[in-house]
């Protein structure tokens, strides 16, 4: 089949690290067509500077500065929404409207109302939308993900998520004091471990969370309701009413290994760290490595994930720690993939499979961080509505 003609709606940080990478890194399923980026294109683009405009990157697409000429553009088949966040819900619903399926960046919208909205017009048009939720695709999820599918830990009854960025240096950007829609952290990190723990556990019957702002701790005078860190606890009902998830970020946490997940089951615990302050896939962007080099996505060792069990679970390998008195081994990582996200996109778009990133699920989440922000307001539990 020929490839999937896109259309990228930005140029910035998103589009050129997170999504034209993992795109043309499968040129049979997906060919870059055209980019909506209002800047002009430079006088003269060989002169000018690499990533300074799509022209200079990619001078054989084509370059759109309005979004009615974009959208206006039948070649295009597919449309990535990679905008500021105030912008998704109204892209996702104008690419709909002109006969395109789209992916949208996270957060998918600001608020559930918002959401509806884009799931209301894509059953209207018959349109495919689905978000960028990338990290279900990190390796360390992936290696959870089959520990947990395999039973290798039994049934969960405690699970601890962490997205911790040591001095993120984005930090400097959030200054405003007032809070809006779509602002804080739990819009930011939180989509993504938030997500995760959907994924993983389904949606909770009750939400409990704590919303701080850790940079205000070193800038007393500059107090602000846009959270830049936070803990969410999500208590379960019936078969899992035994279940406890704690989803958490914080800012301020200089640590050689930083925790990631620790989860407790009936027949064993995992603990795993992360790699620094990013992720191996973002470090290999970083490094100017393609998704397809043999290196890419590549984990240092001693950032594997530890199996504990009283009784052994995994005789490949766990061995018999004399000192604890317990069978103890260390995990292979699973090599993370955000190029299966767009795999199975194209999968879906011609009819294979199913999609894996489900709007009403993405939905499911902006909905456990409008209840986070009300628990936090109220400083009690609230129940899923």
């Amino acid at each position: 089949m020929a490839p999937i003609k896109v259309g990228i709606l930005g140029y910035g940080f998103a589009s050129k690290s997170f999504h034209l990478p993992f795109i043309r890194a499968l040129p049979s399923s997906y060919t870059v067509t055209a980019i909506l980026q209002r800047a002009e294109a430079p006088s003269d683009p060989s002169s000018a500077a690499k990533g300074s405009h799509c022209t200079v990157d990619f001078p054989d697409i084509k370059h759109y500065r309005k979004a009615e000429d974009f959208f206006a553009d039948a070649e295009i088949d597919f449309v990535v929404v990679a905008t500021h966040a105030d912008t998704h819900a109204l892209f996702a619903e104008q690419a709909m409207r002109a006969g395109k399926n789209v992916i949208v960046d996270k957060p998918f919208a600001r608020s559930t109302a918002e959401a509806d909205s884009v799931i209301k017009v894509a059953k209207e048009t018959g349109r495919i939308v689905t978000c960028f939720q990338n990290r279900r695709w990190d390796g360390d999820f992936l290696t959870l993900r089959a520990l947990l599918e395999n039973s290798m830990l039994g049934t969960p009854v405690e699970a601890i998520i962490h997205y911790d960025f040591d001095r993120a240096p984005w930090l400097h950007r959030m200054t405003a004091k007032e809070y809006t829609p779509g602002s804080g952290h739990l819009y930011g990190l939180g989509t993504h471990s938030l997500d995760q723990a959907f994924t993983l556990f389904g949606r909770p019957a009750h939400v409990t969370a704590f919303l701080r702002s850790q940079r205000a701790v070193e800038n007393p005078d500059a107090p602000s309701a846009v959270e830049d860190s936070f803990t969410v606890i999500l208590q379960y009902g019936g078969p899992q009413k035994d279940l406890l998830v704690t989803v958490k970020t914080a800012v301020v946490s200089p640590m050689d290994k930083q925790l990631k997940y620790w989860i407790r089951g009936t027949k064993s615990s995992y603990t795993k760290c992360q790699q620094r302050s990013t992720c191996p896939q973002e470090e290999s962007i970083s490094a100017n490595l393609a998704p397809t080099d043999a290196d890419f996505a590549r984990e240092d060792d001693r950032f594997r994930g530890t199996l504990a069990s009283y009784e052994q679970v995994d005789e490949k390998i766990q061995s018999f720690d004399e000192a604890s008195q317990r069978w103890v081994g260390r995990v292979p990582n699973v090599r993370g993939r955000w190029m299966g996200l767009y795999e199975n996109v194209a999968g879906y778009i011609r009819g294979e499979g199913e999609l894996e990133v489900k709007v009403e699920d993405v939905r499911d989440v902006l909905r456990c961080i409008e209840l986070a922000r009300e628990s936090s307001e109220k400083g009690m539990t609230v129940a899923w509505r």
